[in-house]
């Protein structure tokens, strides 16, 4: 009741500037630890979660020790516990020092949920992104930013950090793109040194298809089937076909799963290996 009170009568650039401080206080503090791992972050208005859960499993299938911080739960290697905190992205010292710990444990990858609200409060800042996965965008959440446009905006500033860290030259930076949302191009415009771009082909699709396909890593799903027992679809990749078969269920499934799947490509993983890291999974936590 106070923090919402405190909210309406100080002026927002101020408290703009207390949650810039308290983010480069926090990083300092913890010494950046993300520049010591390849940074994955997922935004989005649904899916993220999920996605971000799937990418872990994708970099531990491959043999990588991955951290991970969700709205739901917390990972540094196979040690998992869940989050209580009630927030999606963490505040500024407790996800600094979530990294930190995951660097300290030898863990070469971190999988960051990238809320909207946290990026609006600076908890992004000072993460030094190797990529960043976009799975869709819908009207949620306006409020708190006051129209759609600076929602998406917000969204948009994960995808500004690529080009910001690029003097460490820890990897490429990539950016990972949902072709089917209606807002897909808007995030392909920020600057990546290479970019994915995933859909479920459809008859709808065939020009993006054209469209996409001279600029972008295009990775295309057809053949979709969604049954009790889980999703299958077929996945066009370097000329071959693979079928991918999973226990969770529904279309945004397959979403979540062709997000990790670009995302996994990104680093070089086989997809034999994605393939045999998503069929595992049997479901999410707390779903």
């Amino acid at each position: 009741m106070f923090k919402r009170f405190f909210k309406k009568i100080i002026p927002s650039q101020l408290l703009a500037a207390y949650h810039f401080f308290l983010a480069v206080l926090a990083n300092i503090l913890y010494r950046f630890p993300s520049r010591r791992m390849t940074i994955i972050g997922v935004a989005g208005t649904n899916g993220k979660t999920t996605t971000c859960n799937l990418v872990w499993h994708i970099l531990h299938e491959a043999g990588f020790k991955a951290g991970l911080t969700t709205s739901i739960n917390f990972k540094i290697g196979e040690k998992e516990w869940t989050n209580t905190t009630k927030q999606g992205m963490q505040g500024r010292f407790r996800l600094q020092k979530l990294l930190r710990q995951m660097v300290r444990e030898g863990c070469t990858h971190a999988v960051v949920e990238t809320t909207s609200e946290g990026i609006k409060q600076y908890r992004h800042w000072g993460i030094a992104y190797d990529v960043a996965v976009f799975t869709n965008l819908t009207p949620e959440h306006i409020e708190s930013h006051g129209s759609f446009e600076k929602y998406k905006e917000a969204k948009g500033k994960l995808f500004k950090t690529l080009s910001r860290y690029q003097w460490l030259k820890k990897s490429k930076r990539v950016s990972v793109i949902n072709g089917d949302d209606a807002h897909a191009d808007y995030f392909l415009k920020f600057p990546a040194e290479e970019k994915w771009i995933y859909w479920v082909k459809t008859q709808n699709s065939k020009l993006k298809i054209q469209n996409y396909n001279s600029k972008f890593k295009t990775f295309i799903a057809s053949d979709l089937k969604l049954t009790a027992q889980g999703t299958e679809f077929t996945v066009s990749y370097n000329d071959n076909e693979y079928t991918f078969k999973t226990k969770l269920l529904g279309e945004f499934n397959a979403y979540n799963c062709l997000a990790a799947i670009a995302a996994g490509l990104s680093q070089k993983i086989d997809i034999e290996i994605i393939k045999r890291a998503l069929e595992k999974v049997a479901s999410m936590p707390g779903r």
